[in-house]
């Protein structure tokens, strides 16, 4: 809404993908700009830190008491999860000697919501995704450990291509919104 209320001439298209489609969507020019789930490591791809974003054990409410969910939990805990958001959690959870039980894997985080709501299992997701069902008691949030888990956000952008009016204002837009995100928790 605000894209459209302050740049009422710039047409977004917004796709969803995981980090390396994103990363090859840039580099081949389908996307301007892409809010990555990390910094990437692609020499073709500038990105730049935009903040940080908690991750969740996310479960039906009841399923487990209310607080934080230790490494010895966790590593009991059968999860549902996509394919790049275990690989992404692997790399965030390998300094804390956590592997994670993962015995259903979709890539389509709406389904993985429907699925814990219905009980079949817990996952781990963004708190900024689920925060919606968790106030309105549809879902439970806990956070990993006493410390908690984070991944990094960034804006990513081809090396090679110029920047224009457009894509700033979106980067702009984008970082706003990131900003106030990380403002209301």
């Amino acid at each position: 809404a605000r894209m459209r209320r302050d740049y009422p001439m710039i047409v977004l298209k917004v796709m969803h993908a995981g980090m390396v489609r994103l990363e090859e969507f840039l580099i081949d020019g389908r996307a301007d700009i892409a809010l990555l789930s990390e910094l990437s490591r692609s020499r073709l791809v500038v990105s730049s830190r935009l903040g940080e974003e908690e991750m969740v054990l996310v479960t039906r409410p009841g399923a487990r008491p209310a607080g934080a969910v230790s490494g010895a939990e966790l590593r009991q805990t059968p999860l549902i999860l996509g394919d790049g958001l275990r690989a992404a959690l692997d790399a965030l959870l390998a300094g804390h000697g956590i592997e994670l039980r993962v015995e259903i894997e979709i890539n389509d985080h709406e389904t993985i919501r429907l699925m814990v709501q219905q009980g079949v299992g817990a996952s781990i997701l963004p708190h900024s995704s689920v925060s919606n069902e968790v106030a309105s008691g549809r879902l439970e949030a806990h956070r990993i450990t006493e410390t908690g888990i984070f991944r990094t956000l960034a804006l990513g952008v081809r090396a090679s291509r110029n920047a224009s009016q457009a894509r700033e204002a979106v980067a702009r837009t984008i970082a706003h919104a990131v900003s106030e995100m990380e403002e209301e928790g």
